[in-house]
């Protein structure tokens, strides 16, 4: 008997879809299960140990999985278990709205051919240091999409304890269980609480949790798509973003209005460079509003256009690379091991590691290089900063992979001294603050990323800043000219810098990781930096007891353990005196940027 007879819909509109069951015969004890999570909490590495195959891994803030795609594995010889892959939200890539039309569509078009979900296993990164305010969103959304009676049937899973330090990881835990506006009220309405720890044991002892019972259940989403047949922005998880949307749409109209308000004063008083600075602000404001008012529009869909939508779009995607495969019964025993543990993708092509004397570059158009100055003739300024796919340096020439901030401003020749990248707003923007000759700027969403940043600043001032720097996850450390300080980190930066004298460099990188540079008493140039299992280049360097080197500033790449850039001078010993030798770079580099810095160093 089909144990979904009872749901009252009727026929599908047509056979069971390749997209459901990869092409395999339907079976009266088929499970079906959804991994979902924010981007970057393990769901493709979770599907793999489970499947034995390799499923693409991400190792930044980029998403793999860029639809809905199911993965089959035997759980035993009469039971198979589709897994489905869904995309993270909270996506670098897509926005909210996009990730859950390509869920809902999959839902929908599922719960029309009688195919339900057995349980939903939610990921959650236990590295993840607190709670932020856009997961917390998610797992709002996540929590409407589901209703009430499809709770009992999720297991709230923490994942990468492998690399997480116990005592801590089981702190973060705790707080998850016991906090009502985490997973207090969930875990109370029926959730299940897990821990991944990466191996293939872990990963199906979860699935098993979900597969053992014969109760099926329906989403909020479903229902409300394909029974009541409401568009998605109708819908309770759809209502939830689009608030979400217009909040920002709202926020956003507000700020380009008082950036039109500032633009009209520069123009008065003839103030070419912050007529310049503010139309060039005002239209990323307009783009990004005209990006969310197109979101919002996307929401009005019903579940038909959805499908319609979504076969439309698999169809032009590309298939004729085929998946590597791995079949679990044709590894050998040291391979199934390595597997178990950890499935890593494969090494991309890494820039060779350069030590070299900077040189002039001789054509300013280069690859990957949006922006290239020829600074200043003395130009004594170095600053260096990297996040992802963008690179900016400073040095006797200038060069950027993005267009912002502007290496050197027209209308008044200031040419950019210093330079910290941050994270990425909502819209895409990269936010970022930079010291020119007698100027700070900023971008307009540094406050929305760094609120307590943008506070201090507001309050003390922004010409009167003498450094700053970001990191990931709201971290910053800024230091203004009367010696006051703040920052936002669990790097205690004043302590380290308690007593020196200045601070040269911050650096904010991947997991926790950082460095600090700075000047001690007796004309000392100190250093110090705790990058844990990550940088392993950079370490080895740096662990050379018979070099003695002066960092003249350094920046670790916070979406990835591995790429830096360090500029320093080397001190050699001779008989009688210190030598300095450089400056010289040493960095490593495995995306786009590769070809910028070499061009640079």
């Amino acid at each position: 008997m089909d144990r979904h007879s009872d749901l009252g819909l009727s026929d599908p509109p047509g056979p069971d879809p390749a997209i459901f069951r990869g092409g395999r015969a339907p079976k009266s004890n088929d499970v079906f299960i959804a991994i979902m999570g924010v981007t970057g909490s393990g769901k493709s590495s979770f599907i793999s140990q489970c499947c034995g195959r390799l499923v693409r891994v991400g190792h930044d803030l980029t998403g793999c999985t860029s639809t809905v795609d199911v993965h089959a594995f035997d759980l035993s010889p009469n039971e198979t278990v589709y897994l489905i892959d869904t995309p993270g939200f909270d996506d670098t890539n897509r926005g909210d709205a996009e990730v859950l039309t390509q869920i809902a569509a999959w839902l929908g078009e599922s719960y029309q051919h009688k195919i339900l979900l057995h349980g939903i296993v939610y990921l959650h990164p236990i590295t993840d240091r607190r709670m932020l305010g856009s997961a917390r969103r998610n797992l709002n959304v996540f929590i409407k999409l589901c209703g009430f009676d499809a709770l009992q049937k999720v297991v709230l899973a923490t994942t990468m304890w492998d690399i997480a330090d116990q005592e801590i990881a089981e702190s973060r835990e705790r707080e998850l269980i016991e906090t009502e506006d985490f997973w207090g009220w969930m875990k109370s309405q029926g959730c299940m609480v897990s821990r991944h720890d990466h191996t293939t044991k872990s990963a199906v002892r979860i699935i098993r949790q979900l597969a053992r019972h014969k109760e099926p259940v329906v989403t909020d989403l479903q229902r409300e798509l394909v029974e009541q047949n409401l568009p998605l922005n109708e819908t309770s998880a759809g209502q939830k973003i689009q608030s979400e949307l217009l909040a920002e749409r709202n926020k956003l109209a507000g700020i380009s209005r008082d950036m039109e308000a500032h633009l009209r004063q520069a123009i008065k008083e003839g103030n070419a460079a912050a007529v310049a600075m503010f139309s060039e602000e005002r239209e990323k404001y307009a783009d990004e509003i005209k990006k969310l008012e197109m979101e919002i529009t996307n929401l009005r869909i019903t579940v038909e256009k959805l499908i319609d939508k979504d076969h439309r779009r698999r169809h032009t995607v590309d298939h004729s690379i085929p998946p590597m495969v791995i079949h679990r019964q044709s590894l050998d025993e040291d391979t199934k091991a390595r597997l178990a543990e950890r499935e890593l993708p494969p090494t991309p092509p890494r820039a060779s590691l350069s030590e070299t004397q900077p040189r002039q570059i001789q054509q300013p158009q280069l690859k990957g290089v949006s922006q290239a100055v020829r600074m200043p003739p003395g130009n004594s300024a170095t600053s260096v900063s990297m996040w992802g796919d963008v690179v900016c340096i400073i040095g006797d020439v200038g060069l950027s992979s993005t267009q912002y901030p502007r290496l050197k401003l027209d209308s008044d020749s200031a040419f950019l001294r210093s330079i910290s990248l941050g994270d990425v707003a909502s819209g895409g923007f990269r936010s970022w603050i930079a010291r020119y000759e007698e100027r700070w700027m900023a971008s307009n969403n540094l406050a929305r990323v760094y609120p307590k940043l943008g506070h201090g600043i507001t309050s003390r001032g922004l010409q009167r800043l003498k450094c700053c720097f970001l990191g990931p996850h709201g971290q910053f450390f800024a230091k203004w000219q009367d010696g006051q300080h703040l920052y936002s980190s669990p790097i205690d930066i004043p302590k380290i810098l308690d007593g020196q004298i200045d601070v040269v460099d911050v650096a904010f990188g991947y997991e926790g990781t950082y460095f600090v540079a700075y000047t001690a008493p007796g004309d000392k140039n100190l250093y110090r930096y705790d990058l844990g299992n990550h940088y392993d280049d950079l370490a080895y360097f740096l662990n050379n007891e018979k070099r003695r080197i002066i960092i003249l500033s350094i920046t670790l790449d916070p979406r990835n353990g591995t790429d830096y850039i360090l500029v320093y001078n080397e001190c050699i010993q001779r008989a009688l005196r210190t030598e300095i030798k450089g400056p010289k770079v040493r960095f490593q580099s495995s995306g786009p940027n590769a070809s910028a810095i070499s061009s640079f160093w």
